[in-house]
């Protein structure tokens, strides 16, 4: 599930004021998760929840990954044979 930051004034379940909020994405709409004082505890908190940082998720190249598709196409149509 897709996680982002935004700062935005916020209240947390115990009545605290933060000003940055983790959201998630549910149906196609972004929703508050939690609110934080930092964006480093956001930060933590998105970490805690098993998220990578946006940015760069997968490292793979399109050609490495069409490479991959490829080997493995060829080797499962030689188990077939």
């Amino acid at each position: 599930m897709p996680y982002r930051i935004r700062k935005q004034d916020c209240v947390d379940s115990k009545g605290n004021t933060g000003t940055y909020v983790l959201q998630k994405k549910k149906n196609g709409k972004w929703v508050k998760a939690s609110c934080h004082s930092s964006r480093e505890k956001a930060e933590g908190a998105r970490r805690a929840r098993g998220i990578q940082k946006e940015e760069k998720v997968f490292s793979m190249s399109l050609n490495e990954l069409r490479e991959l598709i490829r080997e493995v196409f060829f080797e499962n149509s030689l188990e077939k044979s």
